[in-house]
């Protein structure tokens, strides 16, 4: 309570005299008029309301739900009051009877929830106050000097604030309130800087030296828009920052950084500064001169006294990094071997925890949840890590390829990522005070293992180049876009996109495009267009919810379809593809497909293939959905993966089959000579895009925006399942240009599938030998056996070989297996026929052809 009241002690001076003799020979030697002791005939008070006090100190503070200023009232002499009890802003502060403080801080709630005027629950620091001015203090000492406010505590006696520009630690406040102090700018007895009560406009000065009725304080000068940095307050005062004692690296880590938690993470997280420490009290102490790049800063020597001639030049503080992991200092002088940087943070007052500039993460019993949500908002902090499909990512370029890939986070890797990015402490009962310690591995454990991640942004692809949001919007900044969710890693300058292009532009860019195609050995016209569809869709694939597989065939070798397809590749990514081999089975298709859209590569390129494309589940899902999820080879948890990746493949007479005949285009080469590596060529299409990529990417890009942008209505055209965006932007502005459809190849195949062909051969001799009536499969095989004997006509014929070609085996036809056949092409309509399941209460299925 004695160290309260000499705190609070504005009545009399450190002799214990009365201050109202000096107050009187202020008055006398010219001051402020007697008159203007009342409040009706004070000319000079500047109405303040309490509430636009602190609001202008602390700036809208309201909003926060952690971080509060503290204000205090007591009625009459506030030192004959027992105790003092803050009360969190806002909250009612309009009865000016009374005495009213505010603290220069902001304060974060203690364990217990409740807010105390306590240096270690002080946030941030966001004025300066100093006292006794014009009494103890003369009014000259500060004239020259603007104030944000100037407040009269009682008649001649004053209390200066200056609000900083940018809230200060409560070890820069101490400092800089401790040099006031030693310049003589403030009473003695006012040394707390962080918890300094301040008296506020709307109040009375209830000491009861001052006499009955109480003065009342009373604003003389106001000027809240004007706010200080501490360095101008240090260079206009000519201040002697000190230097306070040795820091304590073993003490706790928030008071070791002189900084406070984050909302929501009180003594668990404490985040890096946004400067370093050392650069903040360099410049508190006048001695920063510039930044020199890659880490190293002009500074003045603190020793330059030492130099010869006290010359300021030669001397470099550099931040830390893997080499120096407290930064370096070095001086060009001949003490440079003697002060190291170790002698400059003990001369700064920075702790080697500070000096590290680096996150603080405190391992507290039963705050599991609190840590690993932390230890997340550090890796989102570093805008190089996110979540896709419940793994951590990173995207960076290979080193070797030079290639964009996204790769997933290891457990090791996740560790090891967080041990450099933070400082983890844990509380040592040995030595009684807070260690360093590696990570904890159920820590790391919790967060590699997590089911869904708060603050990692989600990934769905990486665009190469600029691309378009959902909107139709185009994209030409690089780095993360937050409303596609896509990582865009291009040079932005490289590129000559319009944002809206007319149809003369996309006219110009089509017949460049088919400028670099004009060689190829394009079967017929329609082929043409569907290699144009394949460009177009490599170029903005990654805004493609799902695009169709692309097919380059041709009947011979050295057609250029490899040639081609590297062609296509490029635009989707700068660099070359790498061509995989055609899984055998499901099983080995949906783990390749996996581990390759988790990097989320340009393209997959399925090149010289022997085999045709088979209609595998994972490859039809790739195909036709957003998203392909299972169990990842080296990551112990199922993920969902993006499929936003140009699918390409190629081969000599080989095609796509049943389902994949409706997911795939096919581009048909035929040279139609009997060697086509005789060729010779005018042009060299790869060579072009190798140096001029950029600019065809921006054609490609002109194609799609200017048919966005025309406000066209969409041509008729016959759907294609799963592809709606895609035809709404590659087939619709091929369209606009009067060009052969681009999917005209995959009606075609869909026509001529030979799955497709079996089945409406098969329906129609079901229909004419079996008839329409629900028929068991031993009954029709019954059917089919009299036929044969009584009348071998074309129909039973070709019956017969239907079922032979379906289910057919050594010893006959397999009834179980020509079942499952005719069920798995239920409803399935070929030429205005489908089988049907009749209804009914037999234990055998029945099946009947229907016409549609």
């Amino acid at each position: 309570m004695t160290m309260l009241n000499n705190q609070m002690d504005d009545g009399a001076d450190e002799n214990g005299r009365d201050k109202s003799m000096e107050v009187d020979q202020f008055l006398i030697s010219g001051g402020l008029d007697e008159t203007d002791k009342t409040d009706e005939t004070d000319s000079n008070e500047i109405f303040v309301s309490n509430d636009d006090f602190i609001e202008a100190i602390f700036g809208n503070v309201a909003n926060d739900s952690i971080h509060k200023p503290l204000v205090c009232s007591i009625s009459g002499d506030p030192n004959k009051k027992n105790g003092w009890h803050p009360k969190s802003w806002p909250c009612d502060t309009n009865d000016p009877e009374k005495n009213w403080y505010v603290c220069p801080s902001i304060f974060e709630p203690s364990r217990a929830g409740t807010y105390k005027a306590q240096k270690n629950l002080a946030y941030s620091v966001h004025c300066v106050m100093l006292d006794d001015i014009g009494t103890k203090i003369p009014m000259e000492q500060i004239a020259n000097v603007q104030v944000s406010w100037l407040l009269e505590t009682s008649p001649g006696n004053f209390q200066a604030g200056f609000i900083f520009k940018e809230p200060i630690d409560t070890k820069t406040a101490d400092s800089l309130k401790q040099a006031m102090l030693g310049a003589g700018l403030s009473d003695k007895g006012s040394s707390g800087a962080a918890v300094r009560w301040m008296r506020m406009p709307q109040a009375i000065n209830g000491k009861a030296a001052y006499g009955s009725p109480s003065p009342a304080c009373k604003i003389r000068e106001w000027n809240p828009d004007h706010r200080i940095a501490v360095a101008d307050l240090v260079k206009e005062f000519d201040l002697k920052m000190g230097t306070p004692s040795k820091s304590n690296n073993q003490r706790s880590p928030s008071t070791s950084l002189g900084i406070s938690s984050s909302p929501g993470f009180i003594g668990v997280y404490e985040p890096k500064p946004d400067e370093n420490s050392v650069i903040t009290a360099l410049k508190i102490r006048g001695l920063y001169k510039s930044a020199l790049g890659n880490g190293r800063h002009d500074i003045t020597c603190p020793w330059v006294s030492e130099h010869t001639d006290q010359i300021d030049h030669g001397s470099c503080y550099f931040e830390p990094s893997n080499e120096y992991p407290i930064g370096g200092f070095k001086c060009q002088h001949s003490h440079g071997d003697l002060y190291k940087i170790s002698k400059l943070l003990e001369f700064l007052d920075v702790s080697e925890v500070a000096a590290k500039h680096k996150s603080i993460i405190t391992v507290v019993s039963g705050e599991l949840y609190r840590i690993v949500e932390a230890a997340e908002i550090e890796i989102a902090s570093t805008n190089q890590y996110f979540q896709s499909g419940g793994v951590i990512v990173s995207v960076h370029r290979d080193p070797k390829t030079k290639q964009t890939v996204v790769r997933p986070l290891t457990q090791p890797g996740l560790a090891m990522l967080l041990s450099k990015r933070c400082i983890w402490f844990r509380f040592s009962r040995s030595s009684n005070s807070y260690e360093v310690c590696d990570p904890p591995v159920r820590h790391i454990t919790s967060l590699f293992d997590a089911e869904y991640y708060l603050h990692l942004k989600p990934l769905i692809g990486v665009a190469r180049q600029p691309y378009l949001r959902s909107d139709g919007s185009l994209v030409t900044t690089p780095g993360y876009d937050d409303q596609s969710e896509i990582y865009g890693d291009f040079d932005s300058k490289k590129y000559s996109c319009i944002d809206k292009p007319s149809k003369e532009d996309a006219i110009h860019a089509l017949g460049v495009l088919r400028g670099l195609l004009n060689e190829f050995a394009f079967s017929n016209p329609c082929d043409e267009t569907a290699a144009l569809a394949a460009i177009v869709t490599a170029t903005i694939r990654p805004s493609l919810p799902t695009a169709p597989m692309f097919h380059i065939k041709a009947p011979q070798i050295a057609s250029g379809k490899s040639y081609l397809a590297k062609v296509i590749a490029n635009f989707a990514g700068s660099m070359g593809t790498t061509a995989y081999s055609f899984p055998e089975n499901d099983e080995e298709c949906r783990k390749l497909l996996l581990a390759a859209f988790l990097e989320s590569p340009a393209v997959i390129n399925f090149d010289n293939m022997t085999t045709d494309i088979q209609p595998y589940k994972s490859l039809c899902s790739a195909v036709t959905e957003e998203f392909l999820t299972g169990r990842i080879l080296g990551v112990s948890k199922t993920a969902t993966v993006g499929t936003r990746t140009l699918l390409l493949s190629s081969g000599n007479n080989v095609d796509p089959i049943k389902d994949m005949a409706r997911r795939t285009i096919v581009i048909n080469l035929d040279p139609k000579i009997e060697s086509p590596a005789t060729r010779t060529f005018e042009r060299d299409p790869l060579h072009e895009l190798s140096k001029h990529r950029e600019y065809y990417v921006s054609q490609a890009l002109i194609l799609v925006r200017s048919w966005i942008v025309s406000g066209a209505p969409p041509l008729e055209c016959k759907r294609v399942a799963s592809f709606q965006q895609w035809t709404d932007w590659v087939r619709q502005a091929l369209l606009w240009h009067d060009l052969l459809d681009p999917v005209a190849s995959l009606y075609q195949k869909i026509d001529n599938d030979p799955d497709r062909e079996l089945l409406g051969r098969f329906l129609r001799s079901w229909k004419s030998v079996i008839g329409s009536s629900p028929t068991m499969i031993r009954d029709a095989l019954v059917i089919l056996e009299i036929s044969m004997d009584l009348s071998a006509d074309p129909d039973t014929l070709e019956l017969n070989e239907c079922i032979r070609d379906i289910a057919g085996d050594r010893v006959g036809i397999n009834r179980r297996k020509l079942g499952h056949w005719i069920s798995r092409h239920e409803g399935q309509i070929v030429d205005g026929l489908r089988f049907e399941k009749a209804v009914g209460n037999t234990s055998a299925e029945k099946w009947m052809v229907k016409s549609v």
